[in-house]
């Protein structure tokens, strides 16, 4: 979870600093709303259980295991999404209007990227197994 937040923030911080750099007029501007991504992420350990060939009495203790831990996991997954979103806005008050707009063009092409590589996956747009 740690490591998920560093990485955002240090990818978010390198695309501030490098659309900082790119423009020498820096002027207050007016927040925007940036739009979140896709939250409905994977679950990697669903994408690949197949391939473990569990016993039946693995699949139940894991299915309980995993019911135990879902409202926490929801709860964080929850607390993650309003967090990047508080960043997005106050990191948009920082940039001008066309440094916004330059993000949000680029926000809209990595949207626009990841839903042409989910249409084109097998199994409703979820990663899964490569062979079967």
């Amino acid at each position: 979870m740690k490591k998920l937040t560093f990485i955002a923030t240090l990818v978010v911080s390198i695309f501030t600093v490098n659309s900082v750099k790119a423009q020498s007029n820096i002027s207050k501007a007016q927040p925007m709303e940036l739009s979140a991504p896709d939250d409905n992420e994977p679950d990697h350990f669903e994408s690949f259980k197949d391939q473990l060939n569990l016993t039946p009495e693995q699949k139940a203790k894991i299915k309980a295991i995993r019911e135990k831990h879902s409202t926490e996991r929801n709860e964080l997954k929850a607390k993650l999404k309003a967090l990047r979103e508080t960043e997005r806005a106050e990191i948009s008050e920082v940039l001008t209007p066309e440094q916004r707009a330059l993000v949000k063009e680029k926000m809209e092409k990595r949207k626009a990227e990841r839903e042409a590589i989910k249409e084109n996956r097998p199994n409703g747009g979820r990663p899964g197994p490569k062979h079967k």
